[in-house]
């Protein structure tokens, strides 16, 4: 018989909670995009407001749907709204871009050790 359930062994390897439920939020208004409303759920307003309010057993915290309904929501204007989340994403695109800088230079610095160690290798008397 098959499992109803099965285990991603990679998952183990990674940060993640497995939650037993998850909340779906779709903006109910017209003049909020969602790409604003997951970035203003992340952001200090809210994030001390779920802080302040979440049910947490040893590890594990839960955001009950009371809570997220009583978040502090503020709607500016669409244009602003689609300009804010335009930053972000340049934000993220250039976070990902110095890590791969940050990556490479590694890189650079131990190939650099490497060459020079198998260069000038000296024993010590």
């Amino acid at each position: 018989m098959q499992q109803p359930l099965t285990v991603d062994a990679t998952a183990t390897q990674q940060k993640a909670v497995a939650a037993p439920h998850f909340h779906v939020l779709r903006p109910a208004r017209q003049d909020l995009l969602p790409e604003w409303l997951a970035w203003w759920l992340g952001q200090g307003p809210c994030l001390r407001h779920f802080e302040q309010n979440a049910q947490s057993s040893t590890q594990l915290r839960n955001i009950a749907r009371t809570v997220l309904e009583t978040s502090p929501l503020v709607i500016p204007p669409l244009t602003q709204q689609k300009t804010i989340v335009a930053l972000d994403h340049a934000m993220q695109r250039e976070q990902h871009l110095f890590e791969r800088i940050i990556t490479q230079n590694r890189q650079t610095m131990t190939a650099i050790a490497d060459g020079l160690a198998s260069a000038h290798t000296s024993r010590i008397h």
